[in-house]
This record gives C-alpha cells, sequence and structure tokens, in this order.
C-alpha cells in the first residue's frame, strides 16, 4: 500500500531526526584561487572528499566540486568534526599542488561551517548544491556534471558501473591516485578512470530519504530548464517551494 504524502513527510522528518545534525560546508570562490585547472585536478579533488571523509569519520550526502570552490553536504557529526574534516582536505590538496610542482595561495580557501536545523533547509541545501554546476558553465545539467554526487539522486543508473574496488587496484596505482600516503579505506569505496567515485562514498540514500516529491520535481526541473535559461530554473524552482540564498 503506497504510503500518504502525511506519512511520507513523517518518514523524512524521522529521517532527518535520527542523523542530525546536518551541515553545509563551503568555500568563497571570490577569495581563493582556481583550484582546478585541469582534468586530474578535478579528479583528485574528488577522490580527496572521500579521502578526507573516512580519516575524519563523516558522513557525506552530497557534495560539488567547482573551479574555485567547494561545497559539502555532512551528517551525524559535530562542527568540530566538519573542521577536522577540512583542515585535512586542504592540507593535503596544498601537498597536492606542491607534488605537481605548483604553488597556491589558499589563504581564502577556509570555511564556517553552516549548520541546517531543519529539515526544509537540507532539502534547500541538496538542490542548491547540485544546481552549482550548471550555472557556471552550459555544458553541464545537473544530472550530467561529473564532479560531484548530485547527478546520482533518483538516478536509477547511477550504480550501473564496471569500477573496480579501491583496495583490488595496484599498489603504485593507489598512490599515484592519492598522491601520498594510501589511506585505509573500505572495500565498498570503488574507482574508475583514476578517481574514486562519489556513489561509493556519499549517503545517497540517506539525501532522497530526507527528500520529497518537491525535491525531486525541483531537481528534475533545473535539469530540463537550465540548458536553455537558468534564470526560467531559478524561478520555475522557487515556485515549487525552494528559496535560494
Amino acid at each position: 500500500m503506497k504510503a500518504s504524502f502525511a506519512q511520507a513527510e513523517q518518514f523524512c522528518s524521522n529521517t532527518f531526526s535520527s542523523n542530525s545534525p546536518f551541515w553545509h560546508i563551503c568555500t568563497p570562490g571570490k577569495l581563493t584561487e582556481i583550484l582546478c585547472e585541469t582534468i586530474e585536478d578535478y579528479k583528485f579533488c574528488v577522490t580527496l572528499i572521500a579521502i578526507a571523509a573516512s580519516y575524519a569519520k563523516v558522513k557525506v550526502v552530497t557534495f560539488e566540486i567547482m573551479s574555485n570552490h567547494i561545497h559539502v553536504l555532512l551528517a551525524g557529526c559535530t562542527r568540530e568534526d566538519c573542521l577536522r574534516f577540512f583542515d585535512f582536505y586542504k592540507a593535503k590538496l596544498h601537498r597536492y599542488y606542491l607534488s605537481t610542482g605548483r604553488y597556491k595561495n589558499l589563504d581564502g580557501f577556509t570555511t564556517d561551517p553552516i549548520p541546517l536545523p531543519t529539515l526544509e533547509s537540507v532539502r534547500r541545501e541538496i538542490v542548491y548544491i547540485a544546481r552549482n554546476g550548471f550555472l557556471v558553465s552550459d555544458k553541464y545539467l545537473p544530472y550530467s556534471y561529473p564532479w560531484g554526487a548530485g547527478a546520482l539522486f533518483f538516478n536509477p543508473m547511477a550504480n550501473i558501473t564496471d569500477a573496480q574496488s579501491f583496495n583490488a587496484r595496484p599498489f603504485r596505482e593507489k598512490q599515484s591516485m592519492c598522491h601520498g600516503r594510501i589511506p585505509d579505506l573500505p572495500d565498498s569505496i570503488l574507482v574508475k578512470n583514476g578517481m574514486i567515485l562519489p556513489q561509493s562514498f556519499c549517503c545517497i540514500k540517506l539525501g532522497e530519504a530526507l527528500s520529497s516529491w518537491m525535491t525531486m520535481i525541483c531537481l528534475q526541473s533545473c535539469s530540463i530548464y537550465a540548458e536553455s535559461n537558468s534564470t526560467t530554473a531559478n524561478q520555475l524552482c522557487f515556485r515549487k517551494g525552494i528559496n535560494w540564498k
């Protein structure tokens, strides 16, 4: 028997309560140098999300890597855990650039974790993070941007992949992928084309369990309209109930 809207909302509310607190980690792009200049940079920044999450023992619901900033939604952790995750990420990112013969000033690459105290605030951030990919480039839609987890939500094709376990890969390949010491990761972590795949470390099912038909419609509506007019997409999603920052 199909659950009523009220029952579905109660399930979402219970899921939110049992996995709180939630946090949005974001960095100020205008104060940071270009972080990702090459495809390899993007791949490493995605891989590093998984490594930092394992190090800090936090749950990643979703994230997006942009050319000069990042967005990450974490669950079930404290503010100190968020900062531990971010400090590790920043330190490893700095070492990565040095290992590739580059120096980047990361003084502006900072964060002040934003608490998400309500179910609606988490839903809003899931969509907000997903829309970043197509806002900066007309080449992408939320369901096609490759450097994040937005394309995985409500996507039955997301887990169809010929990826292999990180732990099953040769030592040198893992070392090259991590640009340093090889972390202790579970066998469930998957890699493909030199990158750890978001579907193997993001809590997509948790994000979907927090979401309502409204969130799904907004994600799909953004995808449909973004290619022709991002303003139209913003207006449509606003009418559906998502208030952007």
